[in-house]
């Protein structure tokens, strides 16, 4: 992990999208929840958890259609950065937010859509795929597999083979378990549509032109 904080804001970005927000999806299929179809709009509780099973980080989630929004950083956090942190995505604004809430700051910059289109094609175009069985995650049935995946990110090749419990419900897999045996898993799911109110720009924060900063990265 410390290898991308090392090269630049840039990446820094996308690798926050890819860590946080691999299951968002830029455009859902108009379909809702009461028919049996996809669930589109809804909140969870993102809990990230060692090999061991120890609960690293609990972050909250909230998806819409047009609008994502993930508080609190994910995962244990590198010496330095901020874990205080709010991102939100726009998608019909074209926008994404970063706030940090200690120290009053917000990164404001346009979605790299190229790089999200690699990230949400990742599960679809698998280099491979194994199929283990069915299982209930958070009281859905998803189907668990193993697959490997090859993503190009800031012109890198990355290879990852992960076990994912996908449910037909979600665009997202509701669970994911790394090759190390990190697990990723959506708990606590409400299908109920989160308030709009969620997704305004929040006020009484500086602007600053870096990820870096905000991140509270080099910041003493």
């Amino acid at each position: 992990m410390a290898l991308y904080f090392r090269i630049n804001s840039g990446l820094l970005r996308t690798f926050l999208w890819v860590s946080c927000f691999t299951f968002f999806i830029t455009a859902f299929p108009a379909c809702s929840a009461s028919d049996g179809g996809e669930i589109v709009n809804f909140s969870a509780d993102m809990v990230m958890m060692g090999s061991d099973g120890t609960v690293k980080s609990t972050s909250k989630v909230y998806v819409t259609p047009n609008a994502h929004r993930l508080d609190g950083m994910p995962g244990p956090m590198p010496k330095g950065m901020a874990g205080d942190l709010t991102f939100i995505r726009l998608n019909d604004e074209n926008k994404e937010y970063v706030y940090n809430h200690d120290k009053k700051l917000f990164f404001e910059d346009t979605i790299d859509k190229d790089s999200m289109m690699d990230i949400m094609k990742l599960y679809d175009n698998a280099d491979a795929e194994e199929v283990l069985g069915k299982e209930k995650v958070s009281g859905y049935e998803c189907e668990k597999k193993k697959v490997t995946t090859t993503t190009k990110i800031m012109g890198m090749k990355i290879k990852n083979t992960r076990t994912i419990w996908q449910s037909d419900r979600f665009k997202m897999p509701l669970k994911v378990q790394g090759e190390e045996g990190n697990v990723t898993e959506y708990r606590n799911i409400s299908t109920k549509k989160p308030s709009s109110s969620l997704f305004k720009p929040l006020s009484g924060y500086k602007k600053v032109d870096n990820m870096m900063t905000v991140m509270g990265m080099g910041m003493k």
